[in-house]
């Protein structure tokens, strides 16, 4: 998830703040997000091998467990306010869903093997990069006052629609490996 959380960080939050007559200008003050400064942390904390006090593991332990909870009430407050028929009829909602769910799935599973990765990682790459959209996605548009009624129909598209791809993905990734 590091190359994610990278991107989201740095060009995500870049592209969320850029009003429609910005010319392409790095702002690196803008970029210096608490998310960014935690991954670049992680990855140190990661290379040096340093062990934290067992206080600090509990602690982030705990906060890490709330965060599919208190993704999935924020998902879930954002869609209390459209109407999922609204949601359900936009093609545009479908057309990203396709490119989310599947076509990124086919270019990693390409890629993959392309540069002949392990099949084990290469059905986690490509079963990671086939999912719905994140919430983190949803709480950045909230955060930089984006369009959330977009991104809230797409995250429920792409959800609903899961439940069919994923266990295509998946088993085409088995069918693969027998």
């Amino acid at each position: 998830h590091l190359p994610f959380n990278l991107f989201v960080f740095t060009y995500g939050v870049y592209k969320l703040n850029m009003s429609k007559d910005d010319q392409f200008k790095i702002d690196y003050k803008m970029m210096l997000t608490p998310g960014l400064i935690l991954t670049l942390l992680a990855v140190v904390l990661f290379m040096v091998d340093l062990q934290l006090p067992e206080i600090l593991l509990d602690t982030t332990s705990t906060i890490g467990n709330m965060t599919s909870p208190l993704s999935m009430l924020m998902i879930g407050s954002s869609l209390a306010n459209y109407p999922l028929l609204e949601s359900l009829t936009d093609y545009r909602a479908y057309l990203f869903s396709v490119i989310r769910l599947f076509v990124i799935g086919i270019i990693t599973y390409c890629i993959c093997n392309l540069l002949h990765v392990d099949t084990l990682v290469k059905s986690v790459l490509v079963i990671t990069n086939s999912m719905p959209v994140a919430s983190m996605v949803l709480i950045l548009a909230t955060e930089y006052n984006a369009n959330v009624k977009v991104v809230t129909k797409n995250i429920f598209v792409t959800t609903v629609l899961c439940m069919i791809t994923i266990p295509l993905i998946v088993s085409f990734l088995i069918f693969e490996l027998s």
